[in-house]
């Protein structure tokens, strides 16, 4: 098992953490992992440097004595689909290629160029005789041009505890990810700046780790540009049970992500799993997650003005809330919970 595990936590590395912890793959399979990860933070992430350099020709020595050691019937690994991930992650899988070992490769982003030239040749390379888990069928164009045999197996995570929606006179809005513009920071802020010219009552909480494109400072200014000092609160980073209690004491959890490579975003299954309604985009596979009309809204541009739109309806009415929120934690029991997700992944894997 190639795969990410913590730190940092991003959806690559949280399932990963769930598959080397899962006592249901463990009594299937015996496994061996090396942790794909060379960056250490969040804000890491999608930069090059010396030390994830040396971190790349050490996960590669480690593959190579597994390979000889272990001796594995199957490597199950989890590259990126974007450049230049997929040619970092093309370097550690070249020794398991010259052994001709069964590959699967199950991915968690997207970020295959519709026409990719000359990186075509790394494709190719990476998809031939791979057997490919993808997240959903939402994401299958994308990867048609070169994966042949294809299986679908989306995400699932512990529940965390129920949040108590009440009828606060001043409801919270929860975004909770990575401080980076294509997630939809400013998309939000500017929606909350409409609702407040409109008069509504609210409050926002914003929790995350700073990224490579906006800091904690640039944050704060552009809070202050547009006048939300007292609607909008940064939080910083928060897991494990400050995580669960910032869930417990919001109202409704905003996404409204239009990141290149959403594909299948934990932190809405993690939503959804306490009982919060969700508004989001139709991003990735995020519409198999939030039904719209049902369990939150899905947004389908990205003007600010339609996101204020959704979050006033449910801003205004608590039963809404209440009800799209025990819709959401319904679907989430019946097709995104860890027992779910492991029982596929380990059919996917026996087959």
């Amino acid at each position: 098992m190639i795969l990410h595990l913590p730190p940092p936590v991003h959806g690559a590395s949280a399932v990963g953490e769930t598959i080397r912890t899962s006592t249901r793959l463990a009594e299937r399979f015996e496994m061996r992992f090396i942790n794909l990860s060379t960056s250490s933070g969040g804000d890491e992430i999608g930069k090059w440097s010396v030390r994830k350099l040396f971190r790349l020709v050490q996960i590669r020595r480690e593959v190579r004595c597994a390979l000889k050691e272990f001796r594995p019937d199957k490597v199950y690994c989890t590259p990126s689909a974007a450049f230049p991930g997929l040619l970092k992650d093309s370097v550690v899988l070249s020794p398991v290629r010259r052994r001709h070992i069964p590959l699967v490769a199950h991915f968690h982003n997207r970020g295959i160029p519709s026409r990719s030239g000359w990186k075509d040749f790394f494709y190719r390379r990476l998809f031939s005789g791979t057997q490919v888990i993808l997240l959903s069928e939402r994401l299958l164009p994308e990867f048609s041009r070169f994966a042949r045999s294809v299986r679908f197996c989306p995400n699932g995570i512990d529940a965390l505890p129920a949040a108590a929606l009440s009828d606060r006179e001043v409801p919270v809005l929860l975004f909770l990810s990575n401080l980076i513009v294509s997630k939809g920071v400013l998309v939000l802020l500017d929606a909350c700046r409409i609702l407040k010219e409109a008069g509504a009552s609210f409050r926002c909480v914003f929790a995350g780790s700073a990224s490579y494109d906006l800091s904690v400072e640039a944050f704060a200014e552009e809070v202050t540009r547009r006048g939300l000092q007292d609607v909008v609160e940064y939080v910083g980073p928060r897991y494990g049970v400050e995580k669960e209690r910032l869930f417990a004491e919001s109202d409704v959890f905003v996404f409204p992500t239009r990141y290149p490579n959403e594909s299948f975003p934990l932190v809405i299954l993690e939503a959804m799993s306490c009982g919060l309604p969700v508004v989001s985009t139709d991003a990735g596979a995020i519409e198999d997650m939030v039904l719209d009309g049902v369990t939150g809204f899905v947004c389908h541009d990205s003007r600010p003005e339609g996101l204020a739109d959704c979050l006033a309806r449910l801003l205004d009415d608590p039963d809404l809330r209440r009800r799209m929120g025990s819709e959401g934690r319904r679907h989430y029991s019946l097709h995104f919970t860890r027992d779910a997700f492991e029982n596929r992944l380990s059919a996917i894997l026996d087959e």
